[in-house]
């Protein structure tokens, strides 16, 4: 048995993290529904909770120096955890566009 820390949102969506994994997931306290994958959530209509209630942060990679500017093949690889090792999750290029969602707490 676990205990969760849940806060309601708009809906019937809640934000949950794992505490033992530390990963989000999502429940519904209307439809009993769960899911671990952002990707399913939109397609149970969660979105509407995040473009209402959730935090959009849009961001653009541009290179600081100017030689990297100009380099044509200039990468900025993106890590999973903080130590920057291992492989890069991705690696980003110039005038890539991120966006960062994250559900009210």
């Amino acid at each position: 048995f676990r205990l969760y820390y849940d806060v309601p949102v708009w809906g019937g969506w809640r934000e949950l993290r794992d505490p033992l994994t530390e990963r989000r997931y999502w429940s519904n306290v209307n439809s009993m529904l769960m899911t671990w994958s952002l990707v399913e959530l939109l397609r149970l209509n969660g979105l509407e909770e995040f473009l209402l209630l959730g935090g959009w942060q849009l961001f653009t990679v541009v290179p600081e120096k100017m030689e990297e500017y100009e380099d044509p093949y200039f990468h900025l690889p993106v890590w999973p955890t903080p130590e920057l090792v291992g492989d890069p999750l991705v690696e980003l290029k110039a005038g890539d566009v991120v966006a960062s969602i994250n559900m009210p707490k």
